[in-house]
């Protein structure tokens, strides 16, 4: 047995042995190349900090500032939208459906006073559109859609006035009003068939801002403005949010023109709309937003802007 296994044991060390010695040197070469790829690493970060510390001492310094602008245009096609409950707020018992009622049929006949009252106020019929759906209500309503309906209305032409609007609204919350039915929601989205001109505008407003602000910091710092060198958008927030009593959140004043994420949101657990809550004094304009992060060389051979005077710096007061 031990003369079996022992040239099996010293032929299968022969064969590992080059093998081993084969590992070893990939081993060191790779340590080898790590400890050269490190030095050149070391070597480009010291090349990179001599350059920014030549940089520097040449004077090529910079100042980034923050500007921010806004433009509007009047609007040329207001989409509204009417949630409506039947149901009186947070009470009576909960409409059932028989076997022989249609879901959204009650809903549909308890909205025709309205839109009948609304084509009085000027609104095109064929602008209405009633729409119910099992995604609607449990906030003013039961679940499944029942006692709650939306009226999407597309406004176009004089009608685009705050006035005309405020008409039309007041119309629908007279119309349930009288039909005995709870106007809960009323939202409204400004749009123009061109958004590029009022980007541009707001854009144009937003580095104005950017460039005085870097006036204003060179001017403190006591050096010269120099060219602009770089520029990157910020995420400028579209209007502020509004926030429902009843747990959801509505976004204000988000113009047509505003790149908008998801622009679907849910008034109280149910009524889903998709424009931003109607603002009754608001000009009917569509706004654009612009937040731009511009940055300036410094120039040291220049004087320093003229901003006119500068706020005294105030003395320091010892500790007692």
């Amino acid at each position: 047995m031990d003369a079996t296994r022992g040239p099996n044991r010293t032929w299968g060390q022969g064969r590992l042995g080059p093998v081993a010695g084969v590992a070893v040197v990939v081993v060191v070469g790779l340590l080898v190349l790590m400890a050269l790829g490190g030095r050149a690493e070391v070597a480009e970060g010291r090349a990179q900090g001599e350059a920014g510390q030549a940089a520097s001492a040449s004077g090529e310094q910079s100042i980034t500032t923050v500007g921010y602008g806004q433009a509007s245009v009047p609007a040329e096609t207001v989409v509204v939208q009417f949630v409506v409950s039947t149901q009186e707020a947070f009470g009576g018992p909960f409409p059932r459906l028989s076997p022989n009622d249609t879901l959204g049929e009650a809903e549909r006949a308890a909205a025709e006073p309205i839109v009948q009252a609304l084509g009085e106020a000027g609104v095109a019929e064929d602008a209405i559109e009633v729409l119910t759906s099992p995604a609607l209500g449990s906030g003013f309503g039961p679940q499944g859609g029942r006692g709650v309906y939306r009226l999407d209305l597309t406004v176009e032409g004089p009608d685009v006035t705050l006035e005309g609007l405020n008409e039309i609204v007041n119309a629908a919350g007279q119309a349930t009003a009288e039909e005995g039915q709870i106007l809960a929601f009323i939202g409204a989205r400004y749009l123009v068939s061109d958004c590029g001109p009022v980007r541009l505008a707001s854009r144009e407003a937003a580095n104005e801002d950017a460039l005085a602000r870097a006036e204003e910091q060179a001017a403190l710092m006591g050096v010269g403005l120099g060219e602009e060198l770089r520029s990157v958008d910020g995420a400028a927030a579209a209007g502020s949010a509004g926030f429902s009593p009843f747990g959801g959140v509505l976004p204000t004043g988000v113009g047509g023109c505003d790149p908008v994420t998801d622009p679907s949101v849910t008034f109280g657990v149910g009524a889903s709309v998709s424009v931003p809550a109607f603002d009754p004094v608001a000009p009917a304009e569509v706004a654009v937003y612009t937040e731009v992060a511009v940055t300036y060389a410094v120039d040291e051979d220049a004087a320093p802007p003229d901003v006119g005077s500068l706020p005294a710096t105030p003395e320091a007061t010892p500790a007692e």
